[in-house]
């Protein structure tokens, strides 16, 4: 799911990036003991460069969110890539699929990626209009979602509190409802990409209480 940033983004205003040659796709996959070969088919969350950039370094499959994919063909998300210099990936080529597999837990769409139903795409609108999560179902029950952007930590998620890009605050603020909501129901390992505090919730199997 995503392909991180490479060495060549670019900083802007709002955010510096800093990424070493280390840090990028192949390195950090070399470092869990898989290669690029490994990968069959790559989940987009959205399309921010920071998520997607890193696709250079691969030649699998890459799928996005029909919605997300229209909105990146949009005039707003178009100027902004020209305005700070971050254009998509070369060859960028993602397939678009719908969430057409109905409602999942406390989410109103989804898509099942897996035969046994236990690789899920949800809807997770507001951090961009098309933004999805991933949600795997481990061998105790537990739901492993893999959240993007949906908040930048477990704390944002927690005090219902939109990001300050989402385009309508509203949206935001009725996905982390839902996505407590579906915590509520079902014990869920919560992982946000950029929260530092991600990696050790997975180790340690914490759930959100």
């Amino acid at each position: 799911m995503d392909s991180g940033e490479t060495a060549a983004a670019r900083n802007v205003p709002f955010a510096r990036f800093e990424v070493t040659r280390e840090q990028e796709l192949p390195a950090a996959m070399l470092a869990s003991g898989l290669r690029l070969e490994d990968v069959s088919e790559v989940v987009l969350t959205h399309a921010h460069g920071d998520h997607i950039d890193g696709l250079v370094h691969l030649r699998s499959r890459v799928i996005a969110h029909e919605e997300e994919l229209r909105y990146l063909a949009s005039a707003f998300p178009r100027a902004m890539r020209h305005v700070l210099r971050q254009p998509l990936p070369a060859g960028f080529a993602a397939e678009p699929f719908a969430l057409d597999s109905g409602p999942f837990g406390a989410f109103a769409r989804s898509r099942s990626l897996s035969a046994d139903g236990r690789i899920v795409v949800v809807g997770t609108p507001g951090h961009t209009p098309g933004h999805v999560s991933v949600i795997c179902i481990d061998d105790s029950g537990r739901h492993v979602m893999l959240a993007g952007d949906a908040t930048d930590s477990l704390e944002q998620l927690q005090a219902l509190r939109a990001d300050a890009i989402a385009p309508d605050p509203k949206v935001h603020v009725a996905t982390l409802e839902a996505i407590v909501a579906h915590c509520a129901q079902h014990p869920t390992i919560y992982l946000p990409s950029h929260d530092p505090d991600s990696a050790a919730r997975l180790a340690g199997a914490v759930t959100v209480g």
